[in-house]
């Protein structure tokens, strides 16, 4: 990374994706790694600069090109600038924050500056619940979306099985050990799921066949994710 860092020297207050993971070998591991785990930010963004770097392509273009075009996944970005979001600007919904008086008022809305000024590999994924959907069942399907592969089907086991345990770590409202895959999160009866930052989940429950999505607006507050996912699965009929 560092031919990138000398030629990214001359523009410091526009940081980029493999500028900041350049950063991090300035800061090193916490633990050995290997010794440890944890969910990681600088992770997955490292891991995204390497994908940048890999491909030759920035990282939207590389996901658009891999998994959104093949996809149909027509309503999915990474940057919330009107310009990368082919005028869909208005289409989004504000980011809500709630106060100790119990009103609900923006943190972010539409328009205002991004608050993160790069596309990362950490987050800031923007969609809708229809396309994320054509992702989890892709996930479902084995890596098979529409008669195309997309992921191979031993990259998806990989990804969706147990390789690591938080230590002491359980998802709110259902106190299940969390176990994490490749990007996932993996519960002892094989769902996996992710959550976001803002709000949003998503479950992938192979056992009985099932998708399940919540997109709520707001990263405070007791978000009750989990309960609406047993809620779901108690309303199917054995």
């Amino acid at each position: 990374l560092q031919p990138y860092m000398e030629a990214s020297a001359e523009h410091p207050d526009a940081p980029t994706l493999r500028l900041e993971a350049a950063r991090f070998g300035d800061v090193g591991a916490e633990v050995l790694p290997g010794s440890s785990y944890s969910y990681s930010n600088p992770g997955y963004n490292t891991l995204g600069a390497l994908v940048e770097i890999a491909s030759g392509q920035p990282l939207e273009e590389f996901l658009d090109d891999r998994l959104y075009t093949p996809l149909g996944m027509n309503d999915s970005y990474h940057h919330e600038v009107a310009e990368k979001l082919d005028g869909k600007l208005d289409r989004m919904g504000a980011v809500y924050y709630s106060q100790d008086e119990g009103e609900w008022v923006p943190g972010w809305e539409p328009g205002a500056p991004p608050q993160v000024p790069f596309v990362r590999a950490s987050g800031g994924m923007i969609s809708t619940a229809s396309d994320y959907a054509i992702f989890c069942q892709m996930y479902l399907n084995g890596g098979i979306y529409g008669g195309e592969r997309i992921i191979q089907e031993a990259t998806v086991r990989q990804m969706t099985t147990t390789a690591f345990l938080a230590g002491g770590e359980t998802e709110p409202d259902r106190g299940v050990r969390v176990g994490y895959g490749y990007g996932w999160r993996v519960d002892p009866d094989g769902t996996f799921s992710h959550t976001g930052s803002d709000g949003t989940g998503a479950w992938v429950d192979p056992n009985h066949d099932l998708i399940v999505l919540v997109f709520t607006q707001t990263p405070r507050g007791r978000n009750p994710r989990g309960t609406f996912l047993e809620l779901v699965r108690s309303a199917i009929m054995n």
